[in-house]
């Protein structure tokens, strides 16, 4: 006859509860360490459809006709205010295209922003569209 002890955990037992912890506790850090890197994701994204959205605010100041004279720029340096700055951490581009479809009344503003790495461009620029329409 066996006699049945249950004032202690067996060795299996105890391993068992060890293996399932050690799984928990690395699954936590997975997920912690995946939310941190999409966590700067999304913060690079979110600025730089921001800085974009801004320049384009910028633009719709200006006179129609003065639109592609003054606003197109190429890899232009800017900080995370959007203010020109030669050690800014984004590159903007806007890019104006006049009589967008043939059409003289319309015009086509394109910017893209990328966020600076190691002091180059990550390679993945966010990029705000419109039409500008001469409405006189």
């Amino acid at each position: 006859m066996f006699i049945k002890n249950n004032k202690g955990l067996t060795l299996i037992e105890v391993v068992v509860s060890i293996g399932l912890a050690a799984i928990v506790i690395v699954s936590i850090i997975v997920v912690v360490a995946e939310n941190a890197g999409f966590s700067v994701r999304i913060d690079k994204v979110y600025t730089c459809s921001t800085l974009a959205r801004k320049r384009i605010e910028d633009i719709k100041r200006l006179v129609f006709s003065d639109l592609e004279d003054s606003s197109t720029e190429i890899n232009v340096r800017v900080n995370a205010d959007g203010q020109v700055d030669a050690n800014g951490g984004y590159l903007r581009t806007t890019e104006i295209v006049p009589s967008y479809d043939s059409n003289t009344y319309l015009a086509k503003v394109k910017v893209s922003v990328d966020k600076m790495i190691d002091g180059k461009a990550s390679g993945y620029p966010v990029v705000e569209e419109t039409l500008f329409a001469d409405v006189n």
